[in-house]
């Protein structure tokens, strides 16, 4: 890469950018999966703990009003916040750097992005992309905790829909010929339509009371994953005590870490209006 075109082009965003307290224009080289490497810029704020990237395809010239246009959009968006639940085992070690609610053997976290939320209804934003909120993010992006978890929620909550029904169902409307005989009748999954944090769902009070309408009766979730659940009746005809193993057995030796959820069967309980861990 031309060093001297990538000075013209800091020079560029300095003079352009000039009302966005930016601290420094930063050159990188970054390797992508594919083993290939490519050129960058990092925009450094002296307010601002997040920091746009952006990434040459070629050469400069050919980026460098699009690369303009990006930062100047990134330096303008307002963060979008959304709910998710995590496994407290998986965050223990991030929990003092960011705010947080304990659920059970699990934890609340708030996470982020620098897109309008309407683009994870078109399929178009990968969970990757969400990233957590800090502390010092917090204070860069001009909110309190109460003020964040209140936002975040209402954000999930007009955009994460629920998703559930049977699992017989899914499991055919994903494969035709899966045969639906095979997938007990009285499993159901629980999710969001975008299947991305589905366990979000999990803070839903409404919606487990309505699961409870449903079923007439008090049920068992299976934490699958932090996307996606699993819904039993409580007159299941399952050995609870081999579901409990089988979670344990996927989460060790299947599922990938950032994945997991929890090594405990939940059971909510309609009279108490609570969820609980259920005592297997």
């Amino acid at each position: 890469m031309d060093i001297e075109k990538i000075n013209n082009l800091r020079n560029r965003i300095f003079e352009e950018l000039k009302n966005y307290d930016i601290e420094d224009v930063i050159y990188f080289d970054a390797m992508r999966y594919s083993g290939i490497t490519r050129c960058g810029l990092m925009i450094k704020r002296t307010t601002d703990q997040v920091m746009p990237c952006y990434l040459f395809e070629d050469d400069v010239d050919e980026y460098e009003d699009e690369a303009i246009e990006y930062f100047s959009k990134a330096l303008t968006t307002k963060p979008s916040f959304v709910i998710t639940v995590q496994s407290k085992e998986f965050y223990k070690d991030k929990l003092s750097s960011m705010p947080y609610k304990e659920m059970l053997d699990m934890v609340v976290v708030v996470k982020y992005i620098m897109d309008d939320l309407s683009e994870v209804t078109n399929w178009d934003i990968a969970p990757s992309r969400f990233k957590d909120v800090t502390y010092d993010m917090m204070k860069s992006f001009g909110i309190n905790e109460e003020a964040l978890f209140k936002q975040a929620y209402e954000n999930t909550r007009a955009v994460f829909d629920e998703y559930y029904g049977k699992l017989s169902d899914i499991a055919t409307a994903f494969n035709e010929e899966y045969p639906a005989e095979y997938i007990d009748e009285r499993i159901y999954f629980l999710t969001n339509k975008q299947i991305m944090f589905g366990a979000n769902i999990l803070l839903y009070d409404e919606v487990l009371k309505k699961i409870h309408k449903n079923l007439e009766q008090n049920f068992y979730i299976i934490p699958c994953n932090i996307h996606q659940l699993l819904i039993l009746p409580e007159d299941t005809q399952f050995d609870l005590e081999m579901i409990v193993s089988s979670i344990k057995w996927i989460n060790n030796d299947i599922l990938p870490d950032d994945e997991f959820l929890s090594d405990s069967l939940y059971y909510y309980n309609f009279k108490k209006k609570k969820l609980e861990i259920a005592n297997v």
